[in-house]
């Protein structure tokens, strides 16, 4: 089976990735700096965030991730995003170098982007609504090394995550 040309970032035009990048940076930066209009712009109504949660003894993965929502992303970000729960610097001299941004794949109406961070990896899900524009739709992220587990890394008073159980 060989992969159809427009399956890579090649076969979409250049206002689609532009339009991906930006959803992604408006996230990030959103996030960052605290701008909820900017992170409400990126995200899907129905967005799931998700990591894995890590055995704090042994850092293994469990059967458990935590979640959020777009809600409590833009709810919180409009409270001050990341500065009010972590000192992980984001340099507003720095802007977009803060961030690497890499879409990695594109296919008619449907996308998957990269985020690098000093904080995070982020994979995006994104979809193009339209007249709503490329809305990220799905995110499975992990801290970046040096940087505490989720787990040890929320304040309790922060209201974000939900613990998802699975039996499988």
């Amino acid at each position: 089976m060989s992969i159809p040309p427009n399956a890579i970032p090649f076969g979409a035009s250049d206002e689609d990735i532009a339009l991906i990048e930006r959803s992604a940076y408006d996230y990030m930066e959103g996030w960052f700096t605290g701008d909820a209009r900017r992170m409400r712009r990126a995200l899907h109504p129905q967005l799931a965030k998700r990591s894995l949660i890590r055995d704090p003894d042994t850092g293994e993965p469990t059967n458990e991730l935590y979640g959020s929502t777009a809600e409590l992303l833009v709810r919180n970000t409009a409270d001050g995003g990341e500065s009010q729960w972590s000192d992980i610097p984001y340099d507003p001299e720095k802007g977009r170098e803060n961030f690497e941004v890499k879409v990695l794949e594109v296919y008619r109406d449907v996308a998957v982007a990269r985020i690098w961070s000093r904080a995070y990896v982020e994979y995006l899900q994104l979809g193009n609504f339209g007249s709503a524009g490329w809305k990220i739709v799905n995110s499975l992220f992990a801290m970046t090394e040096g940087v505490a587990p989720v787990a040890e890394y929320r304040r309790k008073d922060f209201e974000f995550w939900t613990v998802c159980d699975s039996d499988t």
